[in-house]
């Protein structure tokens, strides 16, 4: 059931986003690469930003990693290189 204001989430409300970001580390310029970044859009806007790593073993250290992955997704809104303003996941 939907309810008000509420949106149908299906297959098709999903797109492909950028699965790398690059920002300037201490002395040059630094990438980092999400495995599956998608996009949830309704009405045409993003409304959700998905991103997903694959580990293989164990990291002790991979929060880290994705606090960053998801700051730099953040960043690019703050800096108006997209155009809404959305969650990131």
């Amino acid at each position: 059931m939907i309810y008000e204001g509420e949106q149908k989430i299906d297959k098709d409300s999903f797109l492909a986003s950028p699965t790398e970001t690059v920002y300037q580390g201490r002395e040059n310029l630094r990438n980092q690469l999400e495995d599956v970044a998608r996009y949830e859009i309704h009405d045409g806007r993003v409304t959700m930003q998905y991103l997903f790593a694959n580990k293989t073993r164990r990291d002790s250290k991979m929060i880290f990693r994705k606090a960053g992955y998801v700051g730099s997704a953040y960043r690019e809104q703050y800096d108006g290189k997209v155009k809404d303003v959305y969650p990131i996941v």
